[in-house]
């Protein structure tokens, strides 16, 4: 007769296979989790082998538990297996079997002796060893959970908060050459202290890109890249990066005299990867690096000249009025059914001027929240923050955490420039389970 602890070792081995077999849906829906995991790599520029050892923590996490949820679920329907299997074979030893003849004395001849329990208190013991498997399931998730999700390292960029780095550029513009000499010089001055953490791993790198409303600036192949700066550990916390503009490079995109936004984007650079290799932003990112948010950058004009020898003016403070690329937070408190969205706006000329802010939130095609404001740029590299809030309604709430209604976030910023009204537009996607818009698009237009 087989111990208990095979015969629940059996039940489970059979249990499990049953669930698998009949619950062809969670298998579909395993898949379905995977290749929507695959597509938001894809989305957030982490799809590599990089990327999934940066991001694929939280994936990993989630797969432990959810295996041992299924451990622990089919432990308990092991145990319900065997303890009604026991009971059916000693339902089958309290009624006699006898042998088809008879005794001498024409009585009926048992075939086995009559026993009452086959498994002295065996409910207690299966339902034990269920218990420990379940606590044992309890454990390594808890361990799972604890080790990756409280003991980030300190120089794992996927944790970055672009929000969190906004003083680290703390000035930038651009430099004409010397007289008799085309080009220029982009640069920007860096505040290195909270870029410590990741000194040993990570160098800087500054890409210049001339704006461009009609590419995206991570899939432009017209960039410019700045030598690889190492981050100093010791004081002095200020450095200074410069990237090369040469004359065609500015003539791709500019005309003589004419002018031009430029953009800078300052990164972090794996110590392995060859920066040679880098052909847009999207190489950056997707092996293993990071491109902080905002850009920095703005109004500059080209000094008259040859088309294929064009020198770099600098730019004029009284030239553009302009509103750079921004950044934008959301803060949710699910308890309340409400969020907090932050959107920072860069001033990137010395001009001052006034911006109308408006913003505009649909849950599908139902408009729940608009908001407006005004605010006053003062000096250039300063960064204004407006913020809205959205309290939704219980249905409106389901609907937004379920993913099963996106809501679409538009933001207008209406500003004057040499002029002309100008409108400088942010649309994107927000998600239930994301702090940052997704389908981050700006663009910038004149207004009649």
């Amino acid at each position: 007769m087989p111990s208990i602890t095979k015969r629940f070792a059996s039940a489970f081995y059979k249990t499990g296979l049953r669930e698998m077999s009949e619950r062809k849906d969670v298998i579909v829906g395993a898949m379905a989790a995977l290749v929507l995991y695959i597509a938001r790599l894809k989305v957030n520029h982490r799809l590599s082998v990089e990327g999934l050892k940066q991001s694929g923590s939280d994936a990993f996490t989630a797969g432990v538990i959810a295996f041992c949820l299924m451990i622990a679920w089919i432990a308990f329907e092991a145990a319900k297996l065997v303890l009604t299997e026991i009971a059916e074979d000693n339902l089958k030893n309290r009624v006699p079997q006898y042998l088809p003849i008879l005794s001498p004395s024409g009585e009926q001849i048992l075939a086995s002796p009559q026993t009452e329990i086959l498994y002295p208190h065996y409910r207690v013991k299966i339902w034990s060893l269920a218990t420990l498997l379940i606590l044992l399931m309890v454990g390594v998730s808890y361990v799972t959970w604890d080790k990756t999700n409280y003991e980030r390292k300190p120089d794992d960029i996927s944790q970055i908060n672009d929000g969190d780095f906004l003083d680290v550029v703390t000035g930038w513009g651009v430099e004409a050459p010397p007289a008799g000499l085309t080009g220029g010089d982009g640069w920007e001055d860096i505040d290195t202290t909270r870029l410590q953490p990741f000194r040993e791993k990570y160098e800087l790198l500054l890409v210049a890109r001339i704006h461009d409303t009609h590419l995206s600036a991570f899939k432009d192949s017209n960039i410019g890249r700045s030598n690889l700066f190492p981050i100093p550990g010791t004081p002095p916390n200020a450095m200074k990066i410069t990237v090369a503009l040469p004359s065609p490079f500015l003539a791709s995109r500019l005309s003589a005299g004419g002018t031009g936004e430029m953009e800078f984007h300052l990164c972090l650079i794996p110590r392995t990867l060859d920066v040679s290799t880098i052909v847009n932003l999207d190489d950056i990112t997707a092996r293993g690096g990071h491109v902080f948010r905002p850009a920095r950058g703005g109004g500059m004009s080209l000094a008259s000249a040859g088309a294929s020898n064009i020198p770099l003016a600098p730019p004029s403070p009284n030239a553009h009025s302009v509103i750079n690329e921004t950044f934008v937070g959301v803060i949710k408190d699910e308890s309340h059914h409400n969020m907090m969205i932050r959107i920072y706006l860069a001033a990137a000329s010395d001009v001052q001027f006034h911006a109308d802010v408006h913003m505009e939130f649909m849950l599908g095609q139902k408009l729940i929240k608009t908001d407006a404001s005004g605010i006053d740029f003062v000096s250039k590299d300063q960064i204004q923050v407006v913020q809205a809030g959205i309290n939704f309604s219980p249905v409106d709430w389901s609907d937004f955490v379920s993913g099963s209604t996106p809501l679409s976030v538009r933001i207008p910023v209406d500003y004057k420039d040499q002029g002309t009204k100008t409108r400088f537009q942010i649309t994107g996607d927000l998600s239930s389970n994301s702090t940052q818009l997704a389908n981050l698009k700006t663009r910038r237009i004149k207004l009649p």
